[in-house]
């Protein structure tokens, strides 16, 4: 009879130590998941404090030897803390394509210049994205930082212009196209249709060197509502425009050195602004230098 009550209070005993041990491993478990989830938790804090002193900006882009592809990126960091770019993105007209991963460093109130790989072919309409480590971003416009435009040398309040080339704002056409022939004369393009189109504006040299304008030069129908601007392209290029001399410039490819005329494709009704982006380059007594200039036009609408 004490052999029997032995063996089941050795049991008993067992059978509570196993329970006694269950117990603890998941009081364990629980204790780790809290002090992990709080150790997250503040390691996310961190970060979100840390991205809020973060402030970068890319202030210069440089081309290599070859004019080809855009080489360094400078940015500098404003920020209170060190910043680590992980990640550098090239976005154009086709979208936004990852270009490398410099893990660099920029300490705080420095500058700092980043070398690219050969692969961002230079296109002065894309624009190129510096992420950190935490997610703060930086963007730059490809052309506006590698060819900077000079400021306007004069200025005529019946003209509109922002640099060497002034617009004849009251001067602005259109020409409708199936396939590449035209089809009529030229007429004013304040209302367009939904048809193929080039447009042609009249601009005069006003600096004191002769302007070039290359490929990339565009007129871009920026909508005003949630649509994806739209550019048309120098239909000749280059396109040299001598000081004191007034041209008509036409734009109708839908892409730089292009063979389709593009077709505005926006809903009808849809109200636009138009913007000019003038590439190229100028010359005087024998030097050439890039050249940049953006100038806001008018607003126009899709009638149908």
């Amino acid at each position: 009879m004490r052999r029997v009550l032995g063996s089941r209070a050795a049991t008993t005993i067992l059978a509570y130590l196993f329970f006694l041990l269950i117990t603890l491993s998941i009081s364990i478990v629980l204790l780790k998941s809290y002090f992990d989830y709080n150790a997250t938790i503040k390691a996310q804090s961190d970060i979100e404090s840390e991205k809020i002193r973060e402030n970068l900006k890319i202030t210069s882009m440089y081309l290599d030897e070859t004019d080809t592809y855009v080489r360094k990126v400078t940015v500098k960091n404003s920020g209170s803390v060190e910043a680590k770019i992980r990640s550098v993105y090239k976005t154009d007209e086709n979208g936004t394509v990852f270009v490398h991963d410099p893990s660099f460093y920029i300490p705080p109130g420095r500058e700092a210049n980043i070398t690219l790989p050969d692969v961002v072919v230079f296109d002065p309409q894309a624009k190129i994205t510096l992420a950190t480590e935490r997610g703060t971003k930086t963007q730059g416009d490809v052309g506006m930082l590698i060819i900077k435009p000079e400021e306007p040398k004069q200025y005529d309040p019946s003209k509109l212009f922002i640099g060497p080339l002034m617009l004849e704002f009251d001067s602005f056409c259109r020409q409708i196209y199936k396939g590449n022939q035209p089809q009529n004369g030229w007429i004013q393009a304040w209302n367009i249709t939904s048809e193929a189109c080039a447009f042609n504006i009249t601009v005069k040299n006003i600096d004191v060197k002769n302007i070039t304008l290359n490929k990339y030069s565009s007129l871009i129908l920026e909508p005003l509502e949630k649509s994806s601007p739209q550019s048309w392209y120098l239909k000749s290029s280059p396109q040299k425009i001598l000081v004191n001399q007034t041209v008509t410039v036409v734009f109708i490819w839908d892409a730089p050195s292009g063979n389709k005329v593009q077709t505005p494709n926006l809903p009808s009704g849809t109200r636009c602004m138009v913007f000019l982006t003038f590439f190229g380059e100028w010359e005087k007594n024998g030097v050439v230098e890039p050249y940049a200039q953006t100038i806001p036009f008018e607003a126009n609408m899709i009638v149908s």
